[in-house]
């Protein structure tokens, strides 16, 4: 859950260990005040590239007790067995 560098990064190594990566933006857009909207369209393009699927301008809960069971958005639920805030 992020769309700064920290959450980049980190999507991207857990893709090279083969699991499945949602992003998460819960509000505005990945790298929102570090970069134009042309580098940010790049690194969103790079992102869908290696698989890992954003979702953008979303609220977000959690579900689980004791442990994480899934991430909960607008569009649905995302079972999971990590979530990153970052």
């Amino acid at each position: 859950v992020g769309g700064g560098y920290i959450g980049i990064e980190m999507a991207e190594t857990f893709r090279r260990l083969g699991l499945q990566v949602t992003m998460i933006v819960r509000s505005g857009k990945v790298l929102r005040t570090t970069v134009d909207d042309e580098i940010r369209q790049l690194v969103r393009s790079e992102l869908a590239l290696h698989g890992v699927e954003i979702l953008q301008d979303v609220p977000v809960s959690f579900e689980g007790e004791g442990n994480l069971e899934a991430v909960i958005t607008a569009s649905g639920r995302h079972d999971c067995d990590i979530a990153l805030l970052g």
